[in-house]
């Protein structure tokens, strides 16, 4: 009797909530998320040139190599690689943002940030996970993030290398140019007490 009596409003409700999730689900934009993942070698200059190799990555090397994977630098190099710089209508977005204050490509990398996450996968790989309307654009941003970050690793390492390079550059002149002064003094030396 209790069924019988409340039956109208029960399917009422049931109804009521299958029209709202239809409703929902067809409003709302549809997200496409693409990953991709990138192995991190924390190579030491020893393990390189042949050293025991370590099975552990160095303490805040990972939270790092997070940090530059989600940097403007990075994202910069996504931008230029997409040439996302030439595209009219994120142009006309930025000004409508911004009424055209500041740097374009910053805010742009800004706006690629939102759709970007980067989540360790296992000790020594990340993943690397955009989310985006379209399924083709997240996947080429994916990508795109994966290959700025390599390039932009591999140039802070060779900026590094340069660097220390530079310096033992010029610490092998400074000693080349005493070593030569010394030989001058012990010539001098020979010459004045007849050694030669």
């Amino acid at each position: 009797a209790i069924l019988a009596a409340r039956w109208p409003w029960a399917l009422a409700v049931l109804v009521l909530c299958v029209a709202a999730t239809a409703v929902v689900s067809t409003t709302m934009l549809k997200r496409y998320t693409a990953s991709a993942s990138v192995m991190l070698d924390a190579r030491s200059p020893e393990q390189v040139a042949g050293g025991a190799p370590n099975s552990f990555l160095p303490g805040g090397y990972l939270p790092t190599q997070i940090e530059l994977i989600t940097s403007e630098r990075v994202g910069r190099a996504v931008i230029r690689a997409l040439k996302l710089d030439k595209d009219e209508n994120l142009r006309q977005a930025w000004l409508k943002a911004g009424q055209g204050d500041g740097d374009f490509e910053a805010w742009l990398a800004e706006v690629l940030r939102q759709g970007l996450a980067v989540r360790p996968a296992t000790a020594n790989v990340l993943t690397i996970t955009y989310t985006a309307e379209d399924g083709a654009q997240a996947a080429a941003l994916a990508n795109a993030y994966v290959k700025a970050y390599i390039d932009t690793s591999l140039d802070l390492r060779k900026e590094r290398l340069e660097q220390s390079g530079g310096f033992f550059d010029a610490r092998a002149r400074e000693l080349l140019v005493n070593l030569e002064r010394a030989q001058d003094k012990l010539s001098e030396y020979q010459q004045k007490n007849g050694l030669l």
